[in-house]
């Protein structure tokens, strides 16, 4: 599919995936809050403000349950659409103190992935200056990998750290990073 610069907001279609879900929690806050559920809560706000802009929205789950993970990408290919962003909260590794590692990332994995997540990251760092922003960051997963449909994967914060815990669960923060993301998916779609 070609770039869509130029086409309105109503051509675009885009597919969120809200990672992990149903017995696959992702990692968990210190609160015992799983990550599976502040992806799905910030996916929703993003679906919320692209619905708002005229974008077509394709949801990989809109509640609790379990996707394979490597039918989410086919979610992209069978809704025809034209960029896939997979929306996460990370962890650190177990050598690094949970209670230090901060920050927010897009990993993407080609060319095509890459110059999508630039342009979400610019937003996501512009909205959150408080919060490190460890930029863009190459990576081979099954949900940025896909060679036709621009793919990242965006890290929003780190909900094993207390105030990425006390982040993800913002009901007022929420809106703006979701903004933030929509407003990288504009940048991306005129750029």
């Amino acid at each position: 599919k070609p770039h869509p610069a130029g086409r309105r907001p109503e051509e675009i279609t885009v597919v969120l995936d809200a990672g992990h879900g149903g017995h696959d929690t992702g990692a968990v806050s210190p609160h015992g809050l799983p990550e599976k559920d502040a992806n799905l809560r910030l996916a929703k706000a993003v679906r919320n403000e692209l619905v708002k802009r005229g974008y077509t929205v394709v949801m990989t789950r809109e509640d609790d349950t379990f996707v394979e993970l490597y039918d989410r990408p086919k979610v992209a290919h069978k809704a025809k659409a034209d960029l896939f962003v997979s929306i996460h909260h990370n962890a650190p590794g177990y050598v690094t103190n949970p209670f230090e590692a901060r920050s927010q990332s897009v990993y993407a994995w080609n060319p095509l992935g890459e110059r999508l997540a630039k342009a979400i990251n610019a937003r996501m760092a512009a909205a959150d200056s408080s919060l490190p922003n460890d930029g863009v960051l190459h990576a081979n997963f099954a949900v940025t990998r896909n060679p036709e449909i621009p793919s990242c994967l965006i890290e929003a914060d780190f909900i094993t750290h207390p105030d990425g815990e006390a982040a993800a669960w913002d009901a007022a923060r929420r809106p703006a990073i979701a903004a933030a993301i929509a407003d990288g998916i504009a940048d991306w779609a005129s750029d």
